[in-house]
């Protein structure tokens, strides 16, 4: 899957990308029946993320995120993403069904996350590309 990062690329983003990576890989998310070759993420928050999927708007919620210590060391860091992925509806009613604006939820629940520090903290040309590829 291809994720497209249409944001500044800080490390907080790059950290995202990898949320949205291992949320796509480990629910094997479709869109009727098909599997999404590319995400954009549109925006970020401090509490969340927000994406276009084919030209639609979704938005993941990061409710928060726990360190697992014994998994953790001087190269790498493993979290645990408390988490609610959202479908942002649209239409008239919008405001009556979804009072505090996130839409549908999907799925939600926790992500195992890891991920080295060298890829989020590295700042050279060929990391901060706007467009990562996750296989």
């Amino acid at each position: 899957m291809r994720i497209i990062a249409k944001v500044e690329m800080t490390n907080y983003a790059q950290w995202c990308s990898l949320v949205v990576a291992s949320l796509f890989d480990s629910r094997n998310i479709t869109f009727n029946g098909e599997e999404i070759d590319t995400v954009e993420i549109e925006a970020i928050d401090e509490q969340r993320i927000y994406l276009s999927i084919l030209n639609l708007p979704f938005s993941i919620r990061i409710w928060n995120s726990i360190l697992c210590e014994e998994e953790t060391d001087e190269e790498s860091c493993t979290e645990m993403i408390g988490y609610t992925f959202y479908c942002a509806a649209v239409g008239e009613h919008y405001e009556e069904d979804f009072p505090h604006g996130d839409g549908e939820a999907l799925c939600g629940g926790y992500l195992k996350m890891q991920w080295n520090y060298d890829d989020i903290s590295c700042h050279c040309e060929e990391c901060s590309k706007s467009t990562m590829d996750w296989e």
